[in-house]
């Protein structure tokens, strides 16, 4: 099995380092990071009735960069945060990245 950090390394590096985030990905991040379960919840019923949303490709993209993962199978919708995806939502908020992010979407996240 590919760890977290094996799928960032492997997603970030070829020539050169690059990481690109989407807004929604940047907001997603965040939301993993302050537990926000209510929504989580929210998105896991949509993802389970089939119903495609923003958060559930958004998700996917982070776990596909080894920014977040799913702890337990039996819940694969309750994402935290690796190593890795601590380190980048670190840089974000030193950048300011997530704070204009979060003030233009009207602090939805």
């Amino acid at each position: 099995m590919t760890t977290p950090n094996q799928l960032f390394a492997s997603h970030v590096t070829s020539v050169a380092f690059s990481l690109s985030l989407s807004k929604t990905m940047v907001c997603c991040l965040v939301e993993i990071a302050e537990n926000r379960d209510a929504r989580s919840r929210q998105y896991r019923v949509m993802k389970a009735m089939g119903l495609r949303d923003t958060w559930v490709g958004a998700a996917r993209c982070l776990v596909e960069r080894g920014l977040i993962m799913a702890p337990d199978p039996e819940w694969p919708g309750i994402f935290v945060l690796t190593e890795p995806g601590e380190h980048v939502l670190a840089l974000l908020q030193i950048a300011g990245i997530v704070e204009k992010i979060t003030t233009k979407m009207g602090e939805v996240v």
